[in-house]
């Protein structure tokens, strides 16, 4: 194992053994709920933003055209001493949220609440994003709940080739 991986393997350990301790009170469950119908409601409005965008540019937009977009989630929390002031306690990328959002009624699935280890969090319903900051940062319970701001940067990439032929 390298050095690079070694650290990383380190955080999750930790990370677990913290949250393994962690206590859900009413009052964390309702946050990490508020957190999750958050995340819910801005995938939707991303994905709303960016079929519209296709729609009103398809005339513009032909099939060799190069067009994507990502997500950067950036976390912020006032209590949380480990981060300079105004530096996130965590940021990730998603590429393609529509990817995980139900065909039939534009609504993010609901089935990425994968905590079955968490009897008090299995009735909530979580997007692809949430489960990313649950599963996939090096967030804690405790870092979770202290999130008072989520920044959302959406990008749009659009690439064209023309060629010359001689």
């Amino acid at each position: 194992m390298n050095e690079r991986q070694q650290k990383y393997f380190d955080k999750r350990i930790a990370k677990y053994k913290t949250d393994k301790s962690f206590v859900f009170t009413p009052e964390a469950v309702a946050k990490i709920e508020k957190i999750s119908k958050l995340f819910i409601e801005k995938d939707a409005e991303i994905v709303s933003f960016w079929e519209a965008f296709k729609e009103r540019n398809k005339d513009f937009i032909d099939s060799h055209d190069d067009l994507m977009y990502e997500v950067i989630i950036s976390c912020f929390s006032s209590i949380d001493t480990n981060v300079e002031e105004g530096d996130s306690i965590c940021s990730f990328e998603m590429l393609g949220v529509e990817e995980y959002f139900d065909d039939k009624t534009d609504i993010p699935y609901d089935d990425w609440n994968l905590l079955h280890n968490h009897p008090e969090l299995k009735y909530i319903k979580m997007t692809y994003t949430m489960h990313c900051l649950c599963e996939h940062t090096d967030l804690t319970w405790q870092q979770i709940i202290d999130i008072d701001e989520i920044w959302w940067d959406f990008k749009i990439d659009f690439q064209r080739i023309v060629e010359f032929k001689s």
